[in-house]
């Protein structure tokens, strides 16, 4: 082992002093043996893994990244390729010839990037022909003298060149053994890779994670030094080359080590579009271009879908894994390399995308085997970009990164306390607390950022800086190391940051009044460097660099200085240190500095430090200081007039502390009104503040002279600086006097006068600047008159002078912006209705005077803009083109005092939408959506962007709909709850659509964005939406109603949280199994998408929701059952690893349930868990054989690992077991489960065996006999698979199962038998089939009856495979019972029979018959023998002529047993089948024809029984029953009336089995049988079976379906049939039957019938008007009619038989009066 790594690192020592080789290759060393140990290193790693990587590993990673390999420069790659004695470089170490352009820079060039570069061209040749010449000059000298300066020249120049040679030849040889120990390095990585790759096992893969992340860091560092040409979206040079594509490979190669769980995504690409995204160059020696043929966002678009969709939270992946694809998530978040190339909606998505990834693997934080600096710097560059995404989880990823000691990543989240986002400043400062204070901050820098964050302007960060200054320092305060980090921290490039600083510096020099003075002049000395004016820089050529002309200003540090003046002016205790501060205001003339707000801040820091205590006491210094400047004559530059209004305000802010008698207060005050003559605003408020305190002291003579001055001054000036100062000095004075001053030196009366005035401009302007100064200066105060000049402004919106309108919006601003809400309510109503007004000029003023609301406090626009923004969108359509016009420009002020700088670039397709909404609303809403929101929607924004999500979601387009949807989720979290509730009423509705809309991506982002919005503004701004959904669901709508609803509802409870879920969760779980099969439909819809919703705060429920999904499986609804197919596969999906617990009981019972579909959907999903937690997809094709599988051993080990070894047993078991489930869907689906996760099936069996038995066992004493099946299959199966194996451990079992107590579980015993039997061979089968004979005895006994079935199969399997001898072994024993036994037993050993004939009557039944048949027979013979028949099946025919004899003698043998052998006749009869009915009806026809009269009428019995208890057709043999029967109706003497009756019975169960469509084929016979019964009879003699009680009814139906429903033939006869039967009846017999009989007749002679059938209705109407005349009387009548109309019938044959019917009625009529009429 050690011999192979000191080959593959063996260094030469005569190559340089340095050895660079350390870990490489040495050049002594041969190819060949190179190759040898390469390969032995792959060996090795399969064998020792940890051994090899440890040994190696270190050395790898330190010759890939090392000081060396960094400082190997382009240069020193020029040199390496040189030729050996050719010099590349001069003298200088330059370059000769340097490339101008790159030759892989492919940018297209602009005019003037082409100028440039030729211009460089012409300059490098220039040089290069000089130095030419220079060499050449000697040699063109030859011959002439050469000076000794010369030749000295020359000379020095060879030893110059000879010298760089010799550099050069050290320098090839340097890098060329960096090279191959870099080189050498890569080969050895690439050799453990492919070791680890081809191990058998997983433990080089389990020791290679240990080193994963930092192998790919330092491959990537290789890759980046020398493919990258790529960086932040522009193209550059490569890096110095060195190894070229060997490292891409290598990294490439990584990716095979890490695992199967990540193998879809390498497959899909991701190594390669790391790559890409990172930089490195498309060609032969970076990525191959067949690589990059798809364009990398969609690449990207697909790899991170897909790896959002597989690597949640729920299943994340290994460190090792995680560590491989986190490049690419690095380069994205912060947007490295191409990122920045791809278009920003697309790049926002998959940093989203991309930071999902990260924050559901935050558990890996604690891991030293992942990138946790790299991580820590991602986290910290989200909550910088985008805070609101990693806002929940950064506290948690922080916390988990210090879990670990071994990456210290303090700097990082020092670092992060300076960014500009204040959730990231906060989430460090949390992180923070829970790690001591970091070791090397003794230079004060961690202590001096802490204790700036004290400061800070957020509460909540300043609160959280306080814990950790507390925990990491014993003193109270910043010690002296700190102050010099606070000072750097004031030019800090965030605001924030250095406001915090100076404040926390002016905390920190209260305690340290010794260094108040340096660090003022440090930023004094600070403030001179930061105020140098930007300078262009020259090349060389003398070309400018174009980056210099983009320096910017660094005013942000002059800020932050004078900020933190502003804040030490508490701690100037001295007259010196404020002496040395206002030398520098005035003196070093930052007073005056070139920006206008460092300026402002400058004068601020000079107000506060006057106005300290210090500064109160020195008033009459400092009057002098400003006084003897101001006295100065002044400079002719624009900075010192801007010193000098500083210095007035200071002289002002000095004055105010002057007592009240003090005579300079008069000349101060006319020196400030001087002062507002300046041409500043800013310096004319400054002095406006000064005024009050002066003027409060002056007395009222003085005031009144100095308002007329200043409103002579507003009025009549012609200057517009002059009036507008007058405007702040009246302003100032009035706020010094008080409010009431306006009325006591008529100020209000003159504004007044002074708007009304027609003829002077100036004078309405300067009263407008005198009403906005006033209102700026009083602000609330003026409320009281704001409703006096309304009027007037909205006059002077109409003014014709520009000047005028101007100074009327800035007055109705400054006015509006000072409003209280209540003034804004007394405003609002009469500006509202002027819209409404007629005249169009009332409209304008008011829309201008509502524009100017736009100036409104944050607090009053946001109540006014839901009132505002809608009425003004009203009148943009106006008919009027000025009201138009005022109406876009009110909206444009809304637009201009956006602060979202997000939405002020969208405002002008805001407007557009507003303006024209049908054309233009579906761009804003793209527009929108492409925007990346880093800041919060204020009031103003969101009023602009409400009307076009009202109008976007009610647009026809789906498109449009989805994206204002989605935009509403969005802006819930993006706005403050107070501004965004006016607005719920307005966009609800519409978002309501959305969410039943037929797309199911729109309802999806529908429903994301209500539970957004209900979460973010809480249940009580939405009363009744759950309950209303709940109401959908419930309702019998579309699907897509209540699927919408049900994503609502979830997405709603997720924002409502786990205690208004648990409310809900019994109602939901009882709908979900409600009869009606709708609601079943919607609310399992709705546990579709809880689990999704809430994530694993889920968990707990699982188990509850599990039921009702599986009882869903089995609904008899496919609808019902798809949802719930889905509800299914969404709980595995999301809870595949974390709630295995809770999952697989469920689905381990629901594998045998009663329910088929059940049982197939929880093998689904049973499948779909197990293929989650093995990391595979399941859809691998497993056709073929049964026990081929193509799961890993990798798999396995994912489900021990996750299961536990004892679970994975059972569930495995459980599946084998369901393999041979009754139902084929089942058993096909559970193979291909099985056999997509285990990877050798006999090997498995072998090591479940244990489990498996156990559970087959118990599964054969189930009550369910489909259990017992299924378990009995599986038994063969494993006897069949595995033997003897099985059958050692079996044998004993199932001996003791057949003693058990329990019924099943000796029906499962006898069950197993049988499956043993039926699957071993014959040589196992040996000694078992010896074991079991006297079980199956004692089982066949049983008193149960599912025993003794189960018994009866085991014997059936006996008799396969022990023949006659299984039946000499059984049988004897039973009928020894049978016979001697007792009550019980003999009933036990018939009923065991019966078994036996159920599954082996042929072989059975011969034996038994002789037995039974024993004469006389007995009762319980007769008994044993019905029991027996009733199960012998086919064997039965064969004995028949034997057995019915024999009982049909029995029956004659008048003794008890009489009934038995009755009811055992009745058992055969319906015991015999269509094979049998060929033996059967002769044996009947031959005891009726042959037998005695007690043979004849029990075969009579047994036809009778036979017709009326078997479905066997006998119509082939009904005709000749039927001749046979009748013949028996002539009784006496040839038949007894006994045997009349069994005939007639007999007819008449045959005649009930004729079917009425195929009686009128019996007529005919029947008439012959009648006709053959009274052949030998007197013409009117009657037959006695006619004459029983119903005695025609067996035959009557015949006759009359013929004659109502034949053809005309078959009535004929039918009529004719019917007068034999009246004919062959008595009267008595007759009675019952003639309303039955003449209404058909009558009925069917009226018809249009041939004369055939009319004459033969006649004649049997004529009988029986002889026969029963006196019951024909209801009939007369119609009889009466009947006969007359037949009198009229043309045929001599109807004719004749109606004359004599007629005869016979007339003697039956009392009158013949109506007859003789009739005639």
């Amino acid at each position: 082992m050690a011999t192979c790594l000191q080959s593959a690192s063996a260094t030469p020592v005569e190559a340089s002093e340095e050895d660079y080789t350390l870990g490489g290759f040495s050049v002594n060393v041969s190819a060949g043996f190179q190759e040898a140990t390469l390969n032995a290193i792959t060996l090795l790693v399969g064998v020792f893994p940890e051994v090899v990587l440890n040994k190696a590993m270190p050395s790898i990673l330190e010759s890939l990244d090392n000081a060396v390999v960094k400082n190997v420069t382009l240069v020193d790659i020029a040199v390496w390729k040189g030729d050996e004695g050719v010099a590349v470089c001069d003298s200088q170490g330059k370059l000769k010839v340097a490339a101008v352009v790159e030759e892989d820079d492919e940018r297209p060039k602009t005019a003037e990037e082409k100028w440039e570069r030729e211009l460089k061209k012409e300059l490098q040749a220039k040089k290069g022909a000089s130095a030419a010449s220079t060499v050449k000059a000697p040699s063109k000298a030859a011959g002439k003298p050469v000076s000794a300066k010369a030749a000295a020249a020359a000379k020095a120049e060879k030893e110059a060149e000879k010298l760089q040679l010799e550099k050069e030849s050290a320098n090839r040889k340097r890098v060329e053994s960096i090279r191959l120990r870099v080189l050498g390095a890569l080969e050895v990585l690439e050799s453990i890779l492919n070791g680890v790759v081809v191990s058998l096992d997983e433990d080089a893969r389990e020791a290679f994670e240990m080193w994963i992340s930092r192998s790919i860091e330092a491959v990537l560092r290789v890759v980046e030094r020398e493919s990258v040409v790529v960086r932040r979206g522009k193209r550059g040079k490569k890096g110095p080359l060195l190894v070229g594509k060997k490292a891409i490979d290598v990294f490439r190669l990584i990716s095979k080590a890490t695992g199967d769980r990540i193998w879809r995504v390498i497959e899909m690409g991701w190594d390669v579009a790391t790559l890409r995204l990172m930089g490195v160059e498309i060609s032969p020696v970076g990525i191959p271009e067949d690589l990059c043929k798809k364009d990398l966002s969609v690449v990207l678009t697909k790899l991170l879908t897909a790896a959002k969709a597989d690597y949640v939270a729920s299943n994340p992946l290994s460190p090792g894994a995680f560590s491989y694809i986190f490049p690419l998530i690095y380069y994205l978040l912060l947007r490295i390399g191409r990122t920045r190339n791809i278009k920003e909606k697309i790049r926002t998505e998959l940093i989203i995308f991309a930071s999902e990834i990260l924050i559901s693997h935050c558990g890996l934080g604690g891991s030293p085997l992942v990138p946790r600096r790299s991580m820590v710097h991602v986290l910290i560059e989200l909550l910088n970009t985008l805070p609101p995404l990693a806002r929940s989880s950064s506290e948690k990823l922080l916390k988990k990164m210090l879990a670990a000691d071994e990456v210290d990543i303090s700097n990082e989240l020092l670092d992060a306390l300076l960014s500009s986002e204040p959730m990231a400043r906060q989430s460090a400062l949390r992180a923070l607390q829970h790690m001591p204070m970091p070791v090397g901050a003794a230079d004060g820098v961690a202590a001096a950022r802490v204790w700036a964050a004290k400061y800070d302007a957020d509460e909540e960060i300043a609160a959280e800086a306080g814990r950790v200054w507390e925990m990491w320092n014993a003193e109270s305060s910043l010690d002296a190391n700190g102050i010099q980090g606070v000072v750097d921290l004031i030019c800090d490039p965030c605001g924030e940051i250095r406001a915090a600083a100076g404040k926390s510096l002016s905390a920190a020099l209260s305690s340290l009044n010794d260094h108040t003075i340096p660090v003022l002049k440090q930023l004094f000395a600070l403030y001179e460097v930061k105020n140098v004016v930007p300078m262009p820089e020259y090349d060389d050529f003398g070309i400018v660099i174009p980056e210099s002309l983009d320096k910017k200003d660094e005013w942000p540090a002059r800020s932050g200085i004078a900020l933190a003046l502003q804040s030490l002016a508490s701690v100037m205790k001295s007259e010196n240190i404020l002496n040395i501060l206002f030398d520098f205001l005035i003196k070093n003339e930052a007073l005056g500095d070139r920006e206008e707000s460092v300026r402002l801040e400058m004068l601020e820091a000079g107000i506060a430090a006057v106005n300290t205590d210090t500064g109160k006491s020195l008033v009459n210094p400092l009057l002098k200081t400003f006084s003897e400047y101001l006295a100065q004559p002044a400079g002719s530059s624009k900075t010192h007039d801007l010193i000098r209004e500083s210095a007035v305000i200071l002289l002002g802010t000095v004055a105010q502390h002057l007592d009240a008698s003090d005579k300079k207060i008069p000349e101060v005050v006319d020196r400030l009104v001087e002062t507002l003559k300046t041409p500043s605003e800013v310096v004319q408020m400054a002095v406006s503040e000064c005024l009050p305190p002066l003027v409060k002291v002056m007395s009222g003579d003085e005031v009144r002279g100095l308002i007329d001055r200043l409103l002579r001054l507003l009025f009549t000036s012609p200057k517009y600086a002059e009036r507008r100062g007058a405007a702040y000095g009246i302003a100032g004075t009035v706020k010094g006097r008080g409010i009431s001053s306006l009325k006591e030196y008529g100020v209000m009366s003159s504004l007044k006068d002074a708007v009304e005035d027609k003829k002077k401009m100036e004078k309405r302007e300067g009263a407008l600047f005198a009403f906005e100064a006033l209102s700026m200066t009083l602000g609330r105060l003026f409320e009281p008159y704001v409703i006096q000049i309304l009027p007037l402004l909205l006059v002077c919106y109409g003014d014709s002078q520009r000047e005028v309108r101007d100074a009327t919006n800035d007055a109705c601003k400054a006015i509006m912006s000072k409003l209280s809400g209540h003034c804004v309510k007394l405003v609002m109503p009469s500006l509202l209705n002027g819209l409404d007004d007629k005249t169009w000029r009332t409209k304008t003023g008011s829309i201008e005077v509502l524009g100017s609301m736009a100036a409104l406090a944050p607090k009053q626009l946001s109540l006014s803009l839901p009132t505002i923004i809608p009425r003004l969108c009203e009148v943009l359509t106006d008919t009027h083109i000025k009201v138009q016009e005022s109406a876009k420009q009110a909206l444009n002020a809304f637009g201009s005092v956006i602060k979202n700088p997000e939405i002020q670039e969208l405002v002008p397709e805001l407007l557009a939408a507003l303006v024209d909404p049908n054309e233009n609303t579906q761009p804003a809403l793209t527009a929108l959506l492409e925007t990346s929101f880093v800041h919060y929607i204020d009031s103003p924004s969101l009023a602009l962007i409400v009307p076009i999500l009202q109008r976007g979601l009610i647009e026809r387009v789906t498109e449009t709909k989805k994206r204002a949807a989605q935009i509403m989720g969005q802006m819930a979290t993006l706005t403050d709850q107070k501004d965004l509730i006016p607005y719920l009423p307005i966009l609800l509705p519409g978002l309501k659509e959305v969410l039943v809309d037929p797309v199911p991506e729109a309802r999806a982002i529908a429903s994301h964005a209500l539970g957004s919005m209900f979460a973010k503004l809480g249940e009580g701004n939405f009363p009744g939406l759950v309950g209303e959904l709940f109401v959908t669901l419930k309702s019998e709508t579309s699907a897509v109603d209540r699927s919408g609803a049900a994503q609502g509802l979830s997405e709603v409870l997720a924002g409502a949280g786990i205690p208004r879920l648990e409310s809900l969760l019994p109602d939901i779980l009882n709908n979900a199994m409600s009869p009606r099969t709708y609601v079943r439909e919607g609310f399992i819809t709705l546990l579709v998408f809880l689990p999704a919703t809430f994530g694993d705060s889920f968990q707990p429920y699982i188990g509850s929701i599990i039921p009702p999904i599986l009882r869903g499986l089995a609904d008899e609804t496919d609808t019902v059952r798809e949802t719930a197919m889905k509800a299914g596969r969404g709980v595995v999906r999301n809870y595949a690893t974390t709630a295995v617990d809770l999952l697989l009981p469920e689905l381990e019972l629901g594998l045998f349930d009663e329910n088929w579909r059940i049982r197939q959907s929880s093998v689904q999903l049973m499948g779909e868990l197990l293929y989650r937690i093995a990391g595979v997809s399941g859809k691998a094709d497993v056709d073929g054989n049964e026990d081929e599988s193509v799961g890993t051993e990798h798999n396995k080990k994912a489900l021990v690992t996750t299961l536990g070894q004892d679970r994975y047993d059972s569930v495995l078991s459980s599946l084998y077991i369901v393999r041979s489930d009754s139902n084929g869907i089942v058993r096909s689906s559970a193979l291909h489960v099985w056999k997509s996760i285990v990877n050798n099936t006999p090997r498995t069996l072998k090591e479940i065996l244990p489990v498996i038995i156990q559970m087959v066992i118990e599964s054969l004493a189930s009550p369910e006999y489909e259990k017992r099946g299924v378990a009995a299959r599986t038994l063969g199966d494993l006897v069949r698979k595995l033997g003897d194996l099985v059958l050692d451990e079996l044998v004993p079992v199932l001996e003791a199962g057949l003693e058990s107590d329990d019924a099943t579980t000796r029906e499962g015993a006898c069950i197993g038998m049988s499956e043993i039997m039926s699957t071993a061979g014959k040589a196992q089968l040996v000694d078992f089939v010896a074991q079991c004979v006297p079980s199956i005895k004692k089982a066949l006994m049983d008193s149960e009856p599912e025993v003794r079935e189960a018994a009866a199969q085991a014997f059936d399997m006996l008799h396969q495979h022990m023949g006659s001898k299984a039946i000499d072994e059984v049988l004897p024993s039973l009928l020894n019972e049978l016979k001697s036994g007792g009550a019980a037993s003999g009933a036990y050993a018939l009923e065991a029979l019966k078994e036996i004939m159920s599954v082996r009557s042929n072989v059975v039944f011969p034996v038994l018959i002789p037995t039974l048949l024993t004469t006389p027979i007995t009762a319980f013979n007769a008994r044993a023998l019905a029991s027996l028949i009733s199960v012998a099946g086919s064997a039965l025919n064969k004995r028949l002529g034997t057995i019915l004899p024999a009982l049909m003698d029995g029956v004659e043998q008048n003794d008890h047993a009489v009934v038995d052998i009755r009811d055992a006749l009745k058992v055969l009869m319906l015991s015999v089948d269509e094979d049998g009915l060929y033996l059967l009806m002769p044996i009947l026809s031959e005891s009726i024809s042959e037998g005695g009269p007690a043979r004849a009428r029990a075969a009579c019995d047994c036809f009778m029984i036979f017709c009326e208890g078997s479905k066997v057709d006998i119509s082939e043999y009904a005709v000749e029953w039927f001749n046979r029967l009748i013949e028996m109706f002539r009784g006496a003497p040839a038949y007894s009336t006994d045997m009349v009756k069994a005939a007639w019975g007999a007819v008449d169960a045959l005649s009930k089995r004729i079917k009425k469509d195929d009686m009128e084929r019996f007529v005919t016979p029947l008439r012959r049988a009648i006709a053959g019964a009274t052949e030998k009879l007197a013409p009117n003699a009657e037959l006695e079976g006619f004459c029983l009680p119903k005695g025609i009814s067996s035959i009557l139906p015949v006759f009359l379906q013929g004659l109502m429903y034949g053809q005309s033939d078959v009535r004929e006869e039918s009529a004719k049939g019917l007068g034999d039967l009246v004919q062959r009846t008595s009267a008595d017999g007759l009675k019952a039957f003639v309303t039955q009989i003449t209404g058909p007749l009558i009925r069917i002679i009226g018809d249009r019938v041939s004369p055939g059938v009319k004459a033969a209705i006649l004649k049997t109407l004529g009988l029986l008007l002889v026969k029963v005349p006196a019951n024909l009387k209801p009939f007369l009548p119609q009889l009466q009619r009947t006969f007359i109309k037949s009198l009229s019938e043309p045929s001599i044959h109807v004719q004749t038989p109606a004359r004599k019917c007629l005869t016979l009625l007339i003697s039956l009529q009392p009158r013949l009066d109506p007859l003789v009429v009739e005639l």
